[in-house]
């Protein structure tokens, strides 16, 4: 059985009331309950979150939480595009729950660097702005600003929430069903584009799609992605969920066009793309919008522009912002 639903009495009991008002004796409303889930706030303070760990040799954005291990030996760089002060010094904007593996040098541009209680971790500050960690030098761009590297002794407590709320957000995500009155266009007997047309939205200006992903992300005849928004939901629309279908997805076809994906204030930052079954994505092509697979073992050898939620990620590209902008009903 498929974990999506696409007819509105099958979804009765996931959250959704129907009633029928017999309004010329054809018009059906669906009322969906406003809920207030924590892993939406997770998505937008985060630019990454890894439930298990982190292997990167590239650049974050922004901030970082990874409840695994920092197993790259590669130097790396951490909240690139936070700016350096004494407030943002107070705020860790890498955070590691497991180990440190040995190698080249971290270097986090703002803000402090927290690591949790277990292991043990060895921590020598070298003045202010350089900092050996288990025998790994560590750079603090802020330590003029009091960025420090320490132990956070409520970090595994921490990620224990977060994974909580993020698990608990994809599954939300995912008894969604397909908003009446928009449709999808999917090229199969010769390339083309794969459009994705917002003409509707619920009660919480939400606008959901439900699609197999290697369907979406993994079709041979598709040269692009675009997401058309029409001007009668354009200043309603809240947020964009696409849930995708499928233990194991790559995405290595196509690439993310048009106004929606590429505006980096409105269209990437108002969509989830909801992966709740995936323990497998690979990620050839540049991703566009924030990706929540909490489930997936993750390979990305391009860049990810949007808020990142996963069971782990191995990387060699960068993680750009924006984090998203929470609707009223998440």
């Amino acid at each position: 059985m498929s974990l999506f639903c696409d007819r509105i009495d099958e979804c009765v009991s996931n959250d959704f009331t129907m009633l029928d008002f017999n309004l010329s004796r054809k018009i059906l409303f669906l009322f969906v309950a406003c809920v207030s889930l924590p892993g939406a706030s997770v998505l937008s303070t985060y630019n990454l979150v890894t439930i298990g760990d982190l292997s990167t040799s590239s650049d974050v954005d922004n901030r970082t939480l990874v409840c695994g291990s920092l197993v790259s030996s590669s130097s790396a760089n951490f909240a690139i595009h936070v700016i350096s002060s004494p407030s943002t010094a107070a705020i860790y904007s890498l955070e590691v729950n497991g180990q440190i593996v040995s190698g080249n040098p971290i270097n986090v541009d703002a803000g402090s660097f927290g690591v949790g209680t277990n292991p043990t971790h060895t921590i020598t500050a070298n003045g202010v702005v350089s900092y050996i960690l288990d025998g790994r030098q560590v750079s603090l761009n802020g330590g003029n600003d009091g960025s420090t590297v320490n132990v956070d002794a409520n970090l595994t407590s921490l990620c224990s929430s977060v994974t909580g709320n993020i698990q608990a957000l994809s599954s939300y995500l995912a008894t969604l069903t397909n908003t009446p009155g928009n449709n999808v266009t999917i090229p199969t007997t010769q390339p083309g584009p794969l459009n994705f047309y917002v003409n509707a939205i619920d009660a919480n200006g939400f606008a959901v799609f439900n699609l197999a992903g290697n369907t979406v992300l993994n079709n041979g005849q598709v040269q692009q992605i675009e997401l058309i928004v029409g001007s009668s939901v354009s200043n309603t629309l809240q947020l964009v969920v696409i849930n995708l279908s499928g233990t194991s997805i790559s995405f290595s076809q196509g690439n993310f066009v048009g106004t929606w994906f590429t505006s980096i204030t409105t269209g990437r930052a108002q969509t989830i793309w909801n992966l709740p079954q995936a323990t497998s994505l690979t990620i050839n092509s540049d991703w566009m919008g924030a990706l929540l697979a909490p489930y997936a073992t993750v390979t990305a050898s391009v860049d990810i522009d949007g808020a990142t939620a996963v069971g782990s990620l191995t990387t060699t590209a960068e993680l750009h912002n924006p984090p998203i902008i929470i609707p009223a009903c998440l």
